[in-house]
C-alpha cells in the first residue's frame, strides 16, 4: 500500500526488486489525475507502470470522475460503471441572512439529525465542513448550545486526540464533527449528514470534484436509509468576484 509519490519514487530510483512479481495495481481516487499538483505525477506513474510491467492488471477507482471514457482509453482499460448509489442522497440549499443565522441553522440541523434514528437503529450524525482550524472550534462551541455533543477535528490536533474523536463518533457518543475542507478527502466518519458552513477550501472556491467527494461522505449502507447534504449560502456575501449563492447553485448543478 503506497502513496502515488512513494511508488513513483520506488520506480524512478530503481528500487523495485520486490515488485518483480507484480500482478495487479489498484489506483484509488484516480480522478486525482485532474489535480493541479498531484495529477502530472500520477499520470507519469501510471504510464511508467504500464511500460515496466506490460502484463500487470491495472484497476482505477473513483466515485467522482467526469471523463471515465477518456481515461479508460488513455490507459487501455475496460470501463465498468456503477451508477446506482447504495444510499439515496438528498441535496438542500438554504440561504442565511447572517453569520449568526448560519450558526443557528447548523445547530438545529445537527440536533434534528441526531434525534432521528435509521431503520438500522443508528442516530443520524453530522459532518460540518468549514475553512479554518480556528472556525472548527468556534462552530463546535456555538452549536453545543443546542444541547448536542460536537468536536472540532483538524490536522493541528494530536494523533491521540483525533483517534479519540474518531472512536467516540463511531460509538455514537458525538453527534457532530466540525472539520476543515482541506481534510475532506481523508475524513472517514460514518455520517448521515454533511453541512457546508462555507463553500471555500482555504482561499479558493471548492471545485466540482472536491464538492462531489465531500457530499459523498453522507450516508452509509450499513448505517443509514438516507444521506443528506445542506449548503448554507450567506446572502449578499461575495469572494473573488463571485457570490455564495451563485457558487452554491453552480456546485449543485455540477
Amino acid at each position: 500500500v503506497a502513496t502515488y509519490e512513494g511508488l513513483d519514487f520506488m520506480l524512478r530510483s530503481g528500487q523495485y526488486d520486490q515488485l518483480r512479481n507484480l500482478g495487479c495495481v489498484v489506483i484509488d481516487e484516480i480522478h486525482m489525475l485532474d489535480e493541479e499538483q498531484r495529477g502530472p505525477r500520477l499520470n507519469g506513474l501510471v504510464h511508467r507502470i504500464i511500460s515496466m510491467f506490460p502484463k500487470v492488471q491495472l484497476i482505477g477507482l473513483s466515485a467522482t470522475i467526469k471523463n471515465p471514457k477518456r481515461i479508460a482509453h488513455d490507459f487501455n482499460m475496460k470501463l465498468v460503471e456503477y451508477k446506482q448509489r447504495p444510499v439515496p442522497l438528498e441535496r438542500h440549499l438554504i440561504f442565511a441572512k447572517s453569520e449568526y443565522e448560519k450558526r443557528d441553522l447548523l445547530g438545529k440541523l445537527a440536533k434534528k439529525e441526531y434525534n432521528t434514528k435509521s431503520s438500522k437503529g443508528y442516530h443520524g450524525q453530522t459532518i460540518i465542513f468549514t475553512n479554518s482550524r480556528r472556525k472548527t472550534h468556534q462552530i463546535a462551541q456555538s452549536i453545543s448550545k443546542h444541547n448536542i455533543t460536537a468536536a472540532a477535528y483538524h490536522a493541528g490536533l494530536s494523533y491521540s486526540k483525533k483517534l479519540k474523536i474518531e472512536k467516540d463518533f463511531a460509538e455514537q457518543k458525538i453527534s457532530t464533527v466540525v472539520t476543515t475542507a482541506a481534510l475532506a478527502a481523508g475524513v472517514d466518519f460514518p455520517a448521515s449528514q454533511v453541512l457546508f458552513e462555507t463553500l471555500r477550501m482555504g482561499n479558493k472556491w471548492l471545485t466540482n470534484n472536491e464538492f462531489s467527494q465531500m457530499i459523498g461522505r453522507a450516508g452509509r449502507p450499513t448505517y443509514h436509509d438516507m444521506g443528506k447534504v445542506y449548503l448554507i449560502a450567506e446572502l449578499d456575501k461575495e469572494f473573488d468576484g463571485q457570490s455564495d449563492e451563485q457558487t452554491a447553485i453552480d456546485l449543485l448543478d455540477s
